[in-house]
């Protein structure tokens, strides 16, 4: 049986304060080509997820990768130092960037770090941070460089570089430079959201994903598309790990072998940990509390004298993978916590249990969607250090 956790004594303590205990450590694991999965690179929860980094995580992250700038290593052609890493990098956006039908946030103008310009960036078209980084590290090393050059800047995340033969190595001068290389990608992954019937792959649609783009004699396989994020990934980079690049995770496989979508699952795990959402997954999104269960009469929970009720209810959020149902054999209820399956001393007659104080109200919530959870509490006769 399936159950969310509540404190119910952080909630009477709180008056409403984060109740929700829930805690999902990544598990360390070895890395093996046998775990990608071509179908489901990464989950959406974790692609558009915005939040995971603040613009001072990734400043540290950056710093962490090179901790010291070769500023003065020995060029190469126009290509001369001083070098300037991506921890130290800024750039002055001018006015900023508006926000359109893509990216729902406007840009502020102005200098900025690069740390700050991927933050504003996450936000603005809600991608995940994390996913920039592994996007700037996939296409030019520019997380890891201690000495990059200014053409990797230019090309930083590979937008509008086609994988053209009779043009190696071209991309279109007008989306150059790094925040227009940033913005446009982002910008470009909620594109192929948007608009999924005019690109080649979308979230349950099955297409053929060559091995190697520009050689079809390396054939490819029949594909179902299990996420929008994954989706996305192919639109911008289309095509897959063969058996070879799988092998040799870190190294390179044989003449059919593509690395673009190996090396984003590789380097967003070996970063950042798992691509894969759990199964169970939840978001608190709002609590209230009434004396009536037809929620008429608002109340709060300070002052309960022994014996006084309060109708309660949680609102959260499914970010798993797995339908949840209100019967069946994995039925959704709300425990309790702090000690887990503790005999509350708010229970009330009509919890399903001691430790149980509700099941979901909805028959079933899909990944993404809403559910609800309502109960009595009863106010103890005698006073309690816990609920």
């Amino acid at each position: 049986m399936r159950r969310l956790r509540l404190s119910v004594k952080l909630f009477v303590a709180s008056l409403f304060g984060s109740v929700l205990v829930f805690t999902s450590a990544s598990p360390a694991f070895a890395l093996s080509g046998g775990s990608f999965r071509a179908d489901r690179i990464i989950d959406d929860a974790i692609f558009f997820n915005n939040n995971q980094l603040s613009a001072a995580d990734i400043q540290n992250f950056l710093n962490s990768k090179v901790p010291t700038c070769d500023t003065w290593h020995s060029g190469s052609g126009s290509n001369q130092p001083p070098f300037v890493c991506l921890k130290d990098y800024h750039q002055d956006l001018g006015g900023g960037r508006g926000a359109d039908a893509y990216c729902p946030g406007a840009l502020s103008g102005g200098a900025k770090s690069a740390a700050q310009i991927i933050k504003d960036v996450a936000n603005a078209c809600q991608i995940n941070p994390a996913v920039l980084l592994v996007l700037l590290q996939k296409e030019q090393s520019l997380v890891t460089d201690t000495w990059p050059w200014a053409t990797q800047y230019e090309r930083a995340t590979g937008y509008y570089c086609p994988d053209d033969p009779n043009r190696p190595g071209w991309c279109d001068p007008e989306y150059a430079g790094f925040f227009n290389q940033v913005w446009y990608a982002a910008r470009q992954f909620q594109r192929y959201i948007k608009q999924s019937g005019s690109f080649n792959y979308a979230v349950g649609r099955t297409s053929f994903v060559s091995y190697q783009a520009n050689n079809p004699g390396c054939g490819g396989t029949n594909l179902t598309m299990q996420t929008q994020a994954t989706a996305a990934l192919y639109n911008y980079t289309p095509y897959q790990p063969n058996q070879a690049a799988l092998n040799n995770l870190y190294g390179t496989g044989d003449g059919c072998s593509a690395y673009g979508n190996r090396n984003f699952w590789r380097i967003f795990s070996d970063w950042f940990g798992t691509t894969y959402n759990p199964d169970y997954s939840w978001q608190l999104v709002r609590q209230y509390v009434y004396t009536d269960s037809t929620k008429t009469a608002p109340a709060g929970l300070s002052g309960l004298l022994p014996g006084d009720r309060r109708y309660v209810g949680f609102v959260f959020k499914n970010t798993g993978n797995v339908t949840w149902t209100n019967n069946g054999p994995n039925p959704i209820k709300l425990g309790t916590s702090g000690p887990l399956e503790r005999s509350s001393a708010f229970k009330d007659t009509s919890w399903p249990s001691a430790t149980r104080a509700a099941t979901l109200k909805e028959t079933s919530v899909a990944p993404g969607e809403i559910g609800t959870f309502e109960f009595w509490i009863t106010a103890p006769q005698v006073s309690q250090d816990s609920a």
